[in-house]
């Protein structure tokens, strides 16, 4: 990853920020740009990077920059003004539409807050360290009441206004980008490397899937938040093997599998029975994008219960806060 630091003008304030590139863009190459915009009393230095090395990872351009008054940036210092922060944010839109090695027409934005109980500790799932100041997909929540439980945060995109339409010629396979938390999983490249296709989600075979692995014990409670910040399609996530009800707390709920979630939404879901469903079992589940073209693309991922007390996994159990 390669970071350089960069400067424009917002409303006649100079903003200070950071672009940063994969280190492997050929000269000439383009790539789709992301500006990541830090929380309501933030800066660009805190947590933000850790999501800009990912997102370099995954082949984009990322930007982080202060807002005005904050952190580097100049104007009037720790002011709150929602509305010239959304002039801050497409400032910094066009500016990295400006740089040679962004794609002016593939830009996007990244922000997201997930709100968890009042007072509760947040555990790196395999570490333990305390991320309670820090940014990520999973964590493990202690409340000051109540069990504590497995947290997963799961972004879908895509860029196809095409498929499923009545636009003839019908296409079969997804067009553009798509990406679960900025990655995907092609099951067509899997089965160019492999052609059976009844080995096509065989980790030993192909290996884990790029995108997200979730993990758990058998018996630990779990919620997943699906999010489309933006989305040209609907898509229907799914996690076999599971349920949860419709409306958390309603006594008779109807109990889902799968679920149709649009552009601009966001769901949370709790796992009823927890991991292993309601049989209790052990066992590698599949979740991700009901829609068969898009799982196809990649919008797929691994959901791993390991049984209580197994050797060899690094995932710590939720009784060790």
């Amino acid at each position: 990853m390669i970071t350089k630091s960069v400067a424009f003008f917002s409303e006649g304030s100079r903003l200070v920020g950071d672009v940063y590139y994969p280190s492997d863009v050929p000269p000439g190459r383009k790539r789709p740009g992301i500006v990541l915009c830090h929380g309501y009393t933030g800066i660009k230095d805190l947590y933000l990077p850790d999501n800009a090395r990912l997102l370099t990872q995954a082949g984009y351009v990322a930007m982080t920059f202060d807002y005005k008054g904050w952190g580097e940036s100049a104007g009037p210092r720790s002011r709150l003004a929602p509305y010239s922060r959304v002039a801050d944010v497409q400032a910094a839109l066009t500016f990295l539409g400006t740089l040679p090695e962004v794609d002016a027409e593939r830009l996007g934005l990244y922000g997201t807050i997930i709100v968890g109980p009042r007072g509760a500790r947040y555990r790196h799932p395999v570490t333990g360290e305390d991320i309670s100041l820090k940014s990520g997909w999973r964590a493990d929540v202690y409340p000051p009441s109540g069990p504590p439980y497995r947290d997963f945060a799961l972004f879908i995109q895509d860029e196809d206004v095409v498929i499923g339409t009545a636009v003839m010629p019908y296409f079969e396979h997804v067009r553009g980008v798509v990406g679960l938390n900025y990655r995907a999983d092609s099951l067509r490249q899997r089965l160019a490397k492999d052609g059976d296709p009844s080995k096509i989600f065989r980790s030993e075979i192909h290996g884990n899937p790029g995108t997200p692995l979730l993990e758990a014990f058998v018996g630990d409670s779990v919620k997943i938040h699906v999010l489309l910040p933006a989305s040209e399609q609907p898509h229907v996530f799914s996690l076999e093997g599971h349920q949860w009800p419709l409306e958390l707390g309603r006594q008779g709920s109807n109990l889902l599998s799968a679920i149709l979630v649009g552009g601009m939404e966001a769901l949370s879901l709790t796992l009823a029975e927890g991991a292993g469903g309601r049989g209790g079992l052990p066992g590698t589940y599949l979740y991700g994008d009901h829609r068969e073209p898009y799982r196809e693309a990649g919008l797929w991922g691994i959901f791993q219960v390991h049984p209580r007390g197994a050797p060899g996994t690094k995932l710590r159990p939720l009784s060790a806060p």
